[in-house]
């Protein structure tokens, strides 16, 4: 992934990495993870524009975010609950 713009700065994604428990961290696997927060960050300011539009806005604001992270953590924990009940038949 030689000559690639990142979208975050490496430094930090390597920082993020190293928090959550990584301990040597390559460059392709930063910049995999930044490939995947940029899609992810397109996606959700998407999402987040659609919630805009249906309160009748143009603009995207820190509270169609905060809605949508809700609803996205809703549904992770339906989709948690409906594995575990699977699991337990």
């Amino acid at each position: 992934m030689e000559g690639i713009t990142l979208a975050f700065p490496r430094a930090q994604i390597k920082r993020i990495m190293k928090n959550a428990g990584a301990k040597k961290v390559s460059k392709d696997a930063i910049d995999a993870l930044d490939k995947s927060m940029e899609d992810r960050a397109v996606l959700l300011t998407k999402l987040a524009l659609l919630l805009a539009k249906h309160a009748g806005r143009k603009t995207v604001t820190d509270a169609d975010f905060t809605l949508l992270s809700k609803i996205i953590s809703a549904l992770e924990n339906n989709f948690v609950q409906e594995y575990i009940q699977e699991e337990e038949k």
